[in-house]
């Protein structure tokens, strides 16, 4: 989609346009009269196409989409706490859904494998021990400072379990190649049928765009995901977001609503305690020679 909105930019402005609205320029071939094409179709082929439609119809009625443009900071904020902005987001969204459900559940987040030839993607269970007990300690107003120890904490932790999959340390290729060969050599296990089985709620994965200033996000119907997500624009001053959530619970308007009240109130109650930490804090070396937080 990215190739395709700059090569219709570029076409635009080589070839603009003339009075009546036409593109301007010789056509190379003059195209062929439409010809309408009659189906000889048989009844059971109709119903086939009916019974379809159906369910088409269905998956698209049952999408609840909500788009958020979040202004109030963006990822240069998060830096100056020497905070990931990936793991910042990752920490609201968890205490969001905590703060709509009432519970966890296990959240998907792709990570890239291009370090290795033909790699292509890796998953990061983002919903870890660390992200859970920052978001218990702030639904039950723990003091200031120790909940933003448990959100470093989850920070570091995200990040690690980030450089893992990336380095080839990931968990669920691994089962899914476990899977492959159990199938192959004729051998059943209980632990990797209930490993694998296990659904997805919680889908996170970034689309990298800045091509535009809203987030477009499909239903990405993952194991029936009740919350799949996009947050593909973390800007330096602002970040956007698209959420979507079945019908059979409805939550994206208020998904949206805890997402932009915890975004908030994050830098609103901590950005003094969160700074003056964070210059005590140790700072940890990345893969790359960079800081934690950069």
């Amino acid at each position: 989609m990215a190739q395709l909105w700059e090569t219709i930019q570029q076409e635009e402005y080589i070839s603009g346009y003339d009075k009546d609205g036409h593109t301007r320029g010789t056509p190379e071939v003059q195209p062929p009269n439409p010809i309408r094409l009659e189906w000889d179709i048989n009844k059971q082929c109709q119903q086939v196409i009916e019974s379809s439609l159906q369910v088409a119809k269905a998956l698209a009625n049952d999408v609840d989409l909500h788009i958020m443009m979040f202004t109030d900071f963006g990822k240069g904020f998060v830096k100056t706490c020497k905070v990931s902005p990936d793991a910042f987001i990752q920490a609201s969204i968890q205490l969001t859904y905590y703060r709509l459900e009432n519970h966890f559940c296990l959240t998907y987040e792709s990570s890239m494998t291009r370090l290795f030839r033909e790699g292509r993607t890796e998953t990061v269970r983002s919903c870890t021990a660390e992200t859970c007990a920052f978001a218990r300690a702030v639904c039950e107003k723990k003091p200031k400072p120790e909940c933003i120890k448990l959100m470093r904490d989850a920070a570091e932790a995200h990040q690690q379990q980030y450089r893992d999959t990336m380095t080839g340390a990931g968990i669920d290729r691994h089962l899914f190649c476990l899977y492959v060969v159990s199938k192959y050599l004729g051998v059943e296990s209980p632990f990797l049928a209930k490993a694998l089985m296990e659904p997805w709620k919680l889908s996170t994965s970034q689309v990298c765009l800045k091509h535009t200033t809203t987030s477009h996000t499909s239903p990405n119907h993952v194991a029936r995901s009740r919350y799949p997500l996009t947050r593909d624009m973390i800007h330096e001053k602002r970040n956007t977001g698209g959420s979507t959530a079945e019908s059979f619970h409805n939550h994206g308007s208020k998904q949206r609503q805890f997402e932009r009240k915890n975004l908030a109130g994050r830098k609103a109650a901590n950005t003094s305690t969160f700074r003056r930490y964070s210059q005590t804090a140790p700072r940890r070396i990345g893969t790359r020679g960079t800081t934690l937080g950069e």
